[in-house]
C-alpha cells in the first residue's frame, strides 16, 4: 500500500521492497531467537533447523552450539544478500523516502553485525545498535543518498 507513496514506479520497486521486508523479518527472527524460545516460540525455519542439525533444546542453552551459529550465519547471510538489493530500488524512490528507508535497512543490518561482534549471544542477551552507532549510520546514509542524488543529476 505504501509503494505508490514511496515511488512514482511502484510496480518496479515491488520485488525489491518485498526482499527488503524479508531481510528485516529474518533479522527480527535472528535477533529474538532466545527471547522467542523462552516464550515458547520458534520462528526459525524447521527445514533449516533439520539441515543444520539444530534441535529446539539447543535454543534454550546459555551458549550457542556450533550448529546454531552455522544456522544463524546461513540465515544472516541470506538477509544480507536481500539487503544488498535495496540499492537497486533506491534510485526509484522519491527523494524524501530514500534516506529514511536506507537508514532503516542499514540499522537493521547492523543488528546482525552487533550479534556477530558479541559472539552470538542472541540466546541470552538482546543485542542492539548503540545510539552512537546509529548516529554514525545516519551520517553514512546522508552521504550515500547525496551521492545517489548527485549520480542521478549526472544521468
Amino acid at each position: 500500500m505504501l509503494l505508490p507513496l514511496l515511488s512514482r514506479y511502484p510496480e518496479k520497486i515491488q520485488e525489491p521492497a518485498k526482499k527488503l521486508g524479508e531481510a528485516m523479518q529474518i533479522t527480527n527472527i535472528l535477533h529474538d531467537i532466545g527471547e522467542d524460545y523462552r516464550m515458547g516460540r520458534i520462528y526459525l525455519p524447521m527445514e533449516d533447523m533439520l539441515r543444520f542439525d539444530v534441535c529446539p533444546y539447543d535454543l534454550g542453552k546459555t551458549e550457542p552450539t556450533e550448529a546454531v551459529v552455522e544456522l544463524w550465519e546461513f540465515l544472516a547471510q541470506e538477509a544480507e544478500r536481500l539487503y544488498d538489493e535495496l540499492f537497486e530500488m533506491l534510485p526509484l524512490l522519491e527523494t524524501k523516502a530514500q534516506k529514511p528507508l536506507y537508514l532503516a535497512a542499514t540499522v537493521y543490518r547492523e543488528i546482525l553485525m552487533e550479534i556477530r561482534h558479541k559472539q552470538y549471544q542472541m540466546l541470552t542477551k538482546r543485542q542492539s545498535v548503540s545510539r552512537f552507532r546509529k548516529l554514525e549510520l545516519f551520517q553514512q546514509a546522508t552521504k550515500q543518498v547525496a551521492r545517489l542524488i548527485a549520480g542521478e543529476a549526472n544521468v
